[in-house]
């Protein structure tokens, strides 16, 4: 016969997801109601970089944002490790993955719009913030999808979800950037840009102007 660990690498081998044992413990409530700036960070990071599946979530950062992961573990009552990545060339990174499998989390953050194949269905998730949470939503998001330096702030997404960022925003913006013109308007990523610093300044506050757990770790907003 075949050992667990063959059978395994063999469905792993052909891309089969294995249904995970419930080895470790996590709050599974964390995504049922997003009411603190912490969790709407949480959430950002999750709709720019995070992965589902059907029975797991996970968000994989570089070796050097670990720290953000272990905030997200301790914040979430996560007993587990974070899985090391190794680089998969000369130009990639060492990663760590946050991921957990459990089916009640897979079906929160669902339910919150950042379920499975969410590339060019995600939306900002209005429903599920307070209009106060949208800053700490889009810092999330920032960290895991956009660029801050001394000349501005940028993010990339899908279409829909860039016009319904530029409704929130409490300044003007640059512009909007179709990356690969060759293809559709909503299957194809969008940059939207804020350049000028008279409405950098005005944006800043908005994004970062208050005390959040993960700012310590986020190397965006230190930039």
């Amino acid at each position: 016969g075949y050992g667990n660990g063959s059978v395994c690498r063999l469905l792993q081998k052909h891309n089969i997801e294995i249904r995970p044992k419930n080895t470790y413990d996590v709050d599974l409530t964390y995504f049922d109601h997003i009411d603190t700036i912490d969790k709407a960070y949480v959430v950002g990071l999750y709709f720019a970089d995070g992965s589902t599946r059907t029975y797991r979530i996970g968000v994989a950062l570089q070796e050097k944002d670990k720290p953000i992961l272990e905030e997200i573990a301790r914040q979430m009552k996560y007993t587990g490790p974070l899985y090391y990545l190794p680089a998969k060339n000369e130009r990639s990174s060492i990663q760590y993955d946050f991921s957990v499998g459990r089916k009640e989390l897979v079906e929160a953050i669902t339910r919150l719009g950042a379920g499975r194949n969410k590339t060019w269905a995600l939306r900002f998730p209005f429903e599920h913030l307070s209009s106060d949470l949208y800053g700490p939503f889009l810092a999330g998001f920032t960290m895991g999808d956009g660029s801050v330096n001394n000349h501005g702030w940028s993010m990339t997404s899908n279409y829909d979800f860039v016009q319904d960022v530029i409704s929130i925003l409490p300044c003007g913006i640059t512009g909007v950037y179709q990356r690969y013109k060759d293809r559709p308007l909503r299957e194809s990523s969008h940059a939207l840009m804020v350049n000028r610093q008279a409405e950098y300044k005005k944006l800043y506050p908005f994004l970062y102007g208050y005390s959040c757990a993960f700012f310590q770790y986020d190397r965006k907003y230190k930039a």
